[in-house]
């Protein structure tokens, strides 16, 4: 039996006038693009480490955010090189790591650990899409960035989170699921409809640049 929007959003709740704090990094000029460093305030007193890919001289870009696979971070190698394409490409780029990620303080060592506490692995889906949510909302602060056109990229662990983040943020215009496991090809795809009235294309990176 699925569950229901009321059920949905009371899951997902959260203080959307808690201030998100947000504390700055480093700012480095690199090749014609802005990378920015950050941390901001989410729920259950969690500081969220964020970073944003643009090219300094782009007005009012729109905004992809990327979700990252499991045991990876923002700063993966191959994620940088992924946000430098897509920044290069006119697209603003925002990642933050997921809970028990990258500079995240608590760290599993092994995260198949996670996988199997049920209880806290719904905390952990949890604490992702109201983190991203409140990714959200720190684009919205931003006058330098078009808020009114935020698309999604989730990749692997990314895409799995990022069903429900974008069946539950309303705010996210675009999206694209990509790299999640055959076996759960099928049923993201079906969760994805089921989570919004909106259809939800697993197409190419490209795709989510035609949209704008």
């Amino acid at each position: 039996m699925g569950w229901t929007v009321v059920q949905r959003r009371l899951l997902f709740r959260y203080d959307a006038t808690l201030p998100l704090d947000v504390l700055s990094g480093t700012r480095t000029h690199d090749n014609g693009l802005l990378i920015e460093r950050l941390t901001f305030a989410s729920a259950h007193d969690q500081r969220v480490p964020a970073v944003l890919y643009r090219r300094a001289d782009a007005e009012r870009p729109p905004v992809v955010i990327v979700g990252h696979g499991a045991g990876g971070s923002k700063d993966d190698p191959l994620m940088d090189r992924l946000f430098r394409w897509l920044a290069e490409h006119g697209l603003a780029v925002a990642a933050i790591d997921a809970p028990f990620h990258g500079e995240r303080y608590e760290r599993f060592e092994d995260f198949r650990d996670l996988l199997r506490q049920p209880f806290r692995g719904l905390h952990f889906v949890v604490q992702a899409v109201v983190d991203t949510m409140r990714a959200v909302d720190w684009l919205h602060t931003r006058d330098d960035l078009d808020a009114a056109r935020i698309g999604y990229l989730g990749l692997s662990m990314g895409t799995i989170l990022g069903v429900p983040f974008v069946g539950m943020d309303t705010r996210i215009s675009a999206a694209v699921f990509a790299l999640v496991a055959c076996c759960h090809a099928a049923s993201s795809v079906s969760c994805a409809i089921r989570w919004r009235a909106t259809a939800a294309s697993s197409l190419s990176g490209w795709c989510l640049m035609k949209l704008w």
